[in-house]
């Protein structure tokens, strides 16, 4: 049986008393069990697709789950399913609710059935045991709740309109969806992170654990204490050390061990199944073929060591250690004006020295020092190489240039680690795909310190993590970012991406590269500006839980500007997380924006300050929950103005929640529609 509930929660804040916990606690709290016992369920082990015959719309067999019921029974792909122990399974309408799937959830597992298929035309009948649903063994931790007695504004609409037990079913069936294996061969889910696990077990509580962790993130000075907090995400622990005085010897001893150690731990990989990574990361699109194969490569880097292996040298990237390293460089070579001081050949790769005058790089190197001057980078600018899986720049002032359209540059980590630090100047990076600030198998850095700067990138880039994490630290200055595809705050699987921007009039540009097939005529696909995205299984892909992927920005008035699939959005078990501290913002999207979770994800959008205006040109989006998804989208301050099309400000469809909290809309309603719950709550 199918249970949706939509929660279009209006609430009318006193901001200057109000606080996050003071919204949940008086708008959203309610006691749900700590514990779900999950219940067995069959699970036949297909993928399909509607299509057309004289009985309807039947589904079409597009892909099996290797060891699944199907595959074992001998269906194939290309299969149309006609009934199930004589019950028919096709529909009458598109988009109407799949009767296979209810069917399958209502036998029991173990139990023998018959079903019939179309095989090229002719009817087949196949026996086939149903067996159970594997789930994934977790322990979630129980949360301690802080809240006063007394039903909040949610819990009195919930029981005065008898949708209560309908909300408790909604919270089981997100957990069950929750626990779920993508591949039945995997014993366990490698790539989900806790933090998506302990959102989606709380849904209700998604405002409140977005904004703490964005609290964390936002307290962070520089890639040191920031790298800490995004390890954590990714559910990996690294001691915190003080870094001695940073030196030029001391930082080329960090940068030689960290080399040696990251080559040691990718021994596991050929030099061609490197390449072959380092190909297909480069690519727009990923065949099936390739996907499989890169997800089980990506499988055995350990990630918990590659982090760790590469924290003691990150762990000295702050302003203090880097002002004893200028200090360092200046007592060894005094203050030149101009020219390469230094240059040497080692066998981890060149370093160079280079003074306060306008230089030219336009080799890779292992290591960078500039102090100064309008340079400008043609070459890796921080970006590992095969042969080097270890980059760094470090570039103390000046209007610099990073221009390139190789990929993999500026602050790029693919298998291996990349960082790039630019500490003051109005600066313009221009790169090809996986750059930026890139963590692809990896990890990659990009701290850019200086005023006025402009980051423009194919696709893939911009804080983007893949079975690593890529982190891009702004700190002041009008900013604009370009990203064409995938980017600004992205995790893809086993990934984190995050991107903080501490202040300016910034304007994220994301998309414009790729059409959707939904409407390619007039969509593309961004995929980005906090946004965490997986991979569902069919035709022949393998299903992968998304990562994490976290945009935050501290002030101005910032305009972002998406497609489908962006702004605090998240896909298929991924979280996303948007949020904008203050400034008069706009933001513009397409479809899938704007706090959605699609297909048992979160999204999460939270503007705490400003007159803001949120529009979306299609819709599903605005705090909609889609497939067994959370989406949410919260307001807290200011004259606002929403517009959105279908499924919009507080949609739902099947399983999920979607929250729209805004302090600028008043009225207290609830709007009954099939299958959902609208409620529209004005706090006293």
């Amino acid at each position: 049986m199918r249970w949706s509930i939509a929660l279009l929660t209006l609430l009318l804040l006193s901001c200057a008393t109000s606080s996050t916990p003071d919204l949940y606690c008086r708008g959203l709290h309610l006691e749900v069990p700590d514990r779900t016992s999950v219940p067995a369920r069959a699970y036949l082990g297909i993928l399909i697709k509607e299509a057309d015959t004289d009985r309807g719309l039947c589904p079409q067999v597009t892909g099996l789950l290797r060891g699944g019921p199907a595959e074992i029974s001998g269906i194939r792909k290309g299969d149309i399913l006609i009934s199930l122990d004589g019950f028919p399974v096709c529909e009458k309408r598109r988009g109407t609710p799949s009767r296979l799937r209810d069917l399958v959830r209502q036998t029991p597992p173990g139990s023998d059935v018959v079903i019939e298929v179309l095989r090229n035309g002719r009817p087949l009948s196949i026996p086939v045991t149903l067996r159970p649903l594997p789930i994934r063994k977790i322990s979630i931790p129980a949360l301690t709740e802080s809240c006063p007695e007394g039903p909040s504004l949610l819990e009195e609409a919930l029981r005065r309109n008898g949708k209560m037990e309908t909300f408790q079913k909604v919270i089981s069936e997100l957990r069950v969806q929750s626990l779920v294996l993508h591949n039945p061969e995997w014993s366990d889910n490698p790539f989900q992170r806790s933090i998506f696990s302990r959102m989606i077990w709380y849904p209700l509580r998604a405002a409140s654990s977005a904004t703490s962790l964005t609290d964390r993130l936002r307290k962070a000075t520089g890639p040191d204490s920031l790298f800490r907090q995004v390890a954590g995400m990714l559910d990996i622990r690294v001691e915190r050390e003080d870094c001695e005085r940073l030196t030029l010897s001391r930082l080329l001893s960090l940068m030689e061990d960290t080399s040696r150690n990251l080559e040691e731990l990718l021994q596991v990989l050929t030099p061609d199944q490197r390449g072959f990574i380092l190909r297909v990361l480069e690519k727009k699109d990923i065949s099936a073929e390739d996907w499989n194969r890169l997800l089980n490569l990506s499988l055995r880097v350990d990630l918990r060591r590659l982090i760790n292996e590469i924290y003691p040298l990150i762990g000295c990237f702050n302003r203090t250690s880097l002002e004893d390293l200028r200090k360092d460089i200046l007592m060894r070579f005094g203050r030149p004006a101009e020219g390469i001081l230094f240059e040497e050949s080692t066998p981890y790769g060149t370093i160079i020295i280079a003074g306060e005058g306008p230089d030219t790089h336009r080799d890779d190197a292992f290591l960078i020092i500039d102090l100064g001057g309008d340079d400008l980078y043609l070459n890796n600018s921080g970006g590992s190489r095969p042969g080097m899986p270890l980059s760094v720049v470090i570039d103390y002032g000046g209007d610099d240039r990073y221009i390139s359209r190789e990929p993999f540059v500026q602050g790029a980590g693919v298998v291996g680690s990349g960082i790039l630090v630019d500490l003051s100047g109005e600066d313009i990076f221009v790169s090809g795909p996986g750059s930026q600030g890139a963590g692809l198998l990896g990890v990659g850095i990009l701290w850019n310190r200086g005023g006025k700067s402009v980051f423009i990138s194919s696709w893939l880039s911009q804080a983007a993590g893949e079975a690593g994490t890529g982190i891009l630290l702004s700190e002041d200055g009008d900013t604009l970012y370009r990203t064409g595809l995938y980017g600004q705050g992205l995790g893809l699987s086993g990934g984190i991406g995050v991107l903080v921007d501490r202040g300016g009039d910034d304007r994220y540009i994301l998309g414009g590269v790729e059409p959707d097939f939904r409407d390619p005529e007039h969509s593309t696909v961004s995929m980005g500006q906090g946004f965490g995205r997986g991979v569902r299984p069919k035709d022949g892909y393998s299903g992968a839980s998304g990562g994490v992927g976290v945009l935050i920005d501290e002030s101005g008035d910032d305009l972002y500007s998406g497609d489908y699939f962006a702004q605090g959005g998240a896909y298929y078990y991924g979280v996303g997380i948007l949020r904008d501290i203050s400034g008069n913002d706009r933001y513009i999207g397409g479809r899938y924006t704007q706090g959605a979770g699609i297909h048992t994800a979160v999204g999460v959008m939270i503007d705490d300050r400003g007159r803001d205006s949120y529009y979306a040109s299609y819709g599903v989006a605005q705090g909609m929950g889609h497939d067994h998804g959370v989406g949410l989208l919260m307001d807290l301050e200011g004259d606002d103005s929403f517009e959105g099309r279908i499924l919009s400000q507080g949609a739902c469809t099947d399983g999920s929640i979607g929250l729209l909290i805004s302090a600028s809309i008043k009225g207290v309603h609830l709007n009954k529609t099939e299958g959902c719950i609208g409620v529209r709550m004005q706090s006293p």
